[in-house]
């Protein structure tokens, strides 16, 4: 019974950290996007 409310909260924390995850995510592939698009057009 202990393991079982245990993952319980397990799944709820990992739940609610998904959006935040996601969000960073998103922000980091955005930030290399424009590094890479900078990067490109420097090289012509």
């Amino acid at each position: 019974m202990v393991w079982e409310t245990k993952s319980q909260y397990v799944y709820i924390y990992i739940f609610l950290l998904l959006p935040i995850a996601a969000d960073g995510i998103n922000r980091l592939t955005e930030t290399g996007q424009n590094l890479y698009t900078k990067y490109k057009n420097h090289l012509n």
